[in-house]
């Protein structure tokens, strides 16, 4: 009978300990509930203070992604012609072809344009 009593007491004492841990745990769960209901108001104002950071650094990020197409592209947009920008483009463009023939070499084959006629 002793050792009846003994596994007996100890299912007792189990039981106990289950019991007292799942209050523990319970009381703790209604604990966080508890404060995070009453402190809710600062959490909701928190993470929309730090969406709204968010928000202003993409912001910042996509006004600059713009700003830099801009001025990569503005440069390719022609602008309205006027006798200066004419003369001007010729100017450069009879440099250019001064700048070439000056550095093209000596020998015809190499210098001409055209294909090389073998005859």
């Amino acid at each position: 009978m002793r050792g009846r009593d003994f596994i007996t007491g100890l299912g007792r004492r189990i039981y106990r300990v289950g019991v007292i841990l799942f209050v523990a745990l319970l009381s703790s769960v209604i604990l966080e509930t508890w404060f995070a209901w009453f402190s809710l108001p600062g959490y909701k104002t928190a993470a929309i203070n730090i969406q709204r950071l968010q928000a202003e650094a993409v912001a910042d990020k996509i006004g600059a992604y713009i700003a830099a197409t801009t001025s990569q592209v503005g440069w390719t947009t022609q602008l309205p012609f006027s006798q200066e920008t004419i003369d001007q483009r010729r100017f450069d463009a009879n440099r250019l072809l001064r700048s070439r023939n000056s550095s093209s070499s000596t020998r015809p084959e190499e210098s001409s344009c055209g294909p090389r006629d073998p005859a």
